[in-house]
């Protein structure tokens, strides 16, 4: 069985850690190794994970006194943004992801939310899934761009309104 807690400063280095481990599953293979080391050096850098946990309320999961997964949520204009949301390979399928967001959607920053939004790969199939259980839906598309400029599938954005706010025992 996994904690959920929120993110504090001192845990920066291993959420970098768990973030980069998790992104290189998820999406390493999609991208040249230049590229994903570009990305990750410009996203995942420990410095960038501490601005999240300044910034952003980033709550973690741990089973057996490590981190196996984390959602990262905030403001972004008059929303709020899902901004990541990853589990370990070994623990998936075993309700983490959804405790995790279940987590999120009942914090109060996003319980009081008019819109909630987030985007997810095209080709992730089983986190579109995870969304669309929670109410979210597909409302448009941007185009994911790698550090070469090299041609990339295509992001979903997805959106839960307020109206859905309340139905979170799913």
């Amino acid at each position: 069985m996994s904690r959920i807690r929120q993110a504090v400063p001192e845990d920066g280095k291993a959420l970098t850690r768990l973030a980069r481990e998790t992104y290189v599953a998820a999406f390493g293979h999609s991208f040249t190794p230049a590229d994903l080391a570009a990305h990750l050096e410009r996203h995942l850098s420990t410095s960038n994970v501490d601005g999240w946990i300044a910034r952003d309320t980033v709550l973690l999961a741990e089973a057996e006194d490590r981190l196996v997964g984390f959602v990262q949520f905030g403001p972004a204009g008059p929303a709020m943004e899902l901004r990541r949301l990853y589990v370990l390979a070994g623990c998936q399928g075993c309700g983490i992801g959804s405790r995790l967001l279940r987590a999120a959607l009942a914090h109060p920053d996003m319980a009081g939310a008019d819109r909630i939004v987030l985007d997810v790969w095209e080709r992730n199939h089983g986190a579109r899934r995870l969304y669309e259980r929670y109410g979210f839906q597909v409302v448009g598309r941007r185009s994911f761009a790698v550090a070469s400029g090299a041609a990339s599938d295509d992001d979903l954005i997805m959106q839960r309104l307020a109206c859905q706010n309340s139905d979170l025992a799913q």
